[in-house]
């Protein structure tokens, strides 16, 4: 990545990284360097993020995400319950994430096609829900409540992703009032013949968000996973 390898860290950055890493433990030090880099920039190395990690106390991604695997797994019924919601989140492609979908009025709609449908509640034109209504949420959050490591892991990769998906929504109401930003279509045709650095100001604002969005898909699959690797564990027999 590029970076600032061989340079002093700037407090700033350092603080960002350690922020991303207790904010979410499972994250890895490459994601936190994509996140850094979105940010300022530039990112320091691998190795210098894990040494701000020890330092902060922070665990590793690897040991935070076994650390989770030892809460107990849930009722049969709470299980399907929460992979119901789960399957809520779907990511449409950014260019289909547009405010003419939603119902104004009332502030909350759809957005997406119809086959990736995502449910959205605007206060204004502010993103306050997405995929789950505040009181899904709630019961995701009181169904997760004896898994305590998996609460925090999904608030944090939830409000990730109503960040994104409210910057996406942002930045293509900018093109539909003609305001000369680039469509993620044609971003990734130009990135075809073209290294990101080369991008124009318009097309490195839509690099960053598009990178953004891939960040935010892996991390609600690796939630995914964690999650469904803490139900599969067998549970211990207890002696009679």
């Amino acid at each position: 990545m590029p970076g600032i390898q061989g340079k002093p860290v700037p407090p700033k950055m350092k603080a960002f990284i350690i922020e991303a890493a207790r904010d979410n433990p499972t994250r890895t030090n490459a994601d936190i360097g994509k996140m850094v880099e979105e940010s300022f920039g530039g990112a320091p190395d691998l190795s210098t993020i894990a040494k701000f990690r020890r330092e902060a106390g922070i665990p590793s991604s690897r040991k935070a995400a076994s650390q989770v695997l030892t809460t107990p797994p849930l009722t049969s019924e709470k299980k399907d319950y929460v992979q119901k919601l789960l399957e809520k989140f779907t990511l449409p492609h950014p260019d289909q994430l547009r405010l003419t979908d939603v119902i104004i009025g009332v502030g909350e709609g759809t957005i997406g096609p119809q086959s990736k449908k995502v449910y959205i509640r605007l206060d204004g034109l502010k993103l306050t829900e997405c995929w789950l209504s505040a009181v899904e949420v709630k019961s995701l959050m009181n169904a997760l409540t004896k898994m305590q490591d998996l609460q925090p892991m999904f608030s944090s990769v939830h409000e990730q992703g109503i960040k994104i998906v409210g910057d996406i929504l942002g930045h293509n109401q900018g093109i539909d009032f003609g305001n000369g930003e680039s469509s993620f279509g044609e971003l990734l045709q130009l990135l075809e013949s073209n290294k990101p650095e080369s991008l124009g100001p318009f097309e490195q604002h839509a690099y960053r968000l598009w990178n953004r969005y891939t960040t935010f898909g892996k991390e609600l699959s690796e939630f995914r996973r964690i999650f469904e690797e803490t139900q599969s564990r067998p549970r211990p027999v207890l002696p009679s």
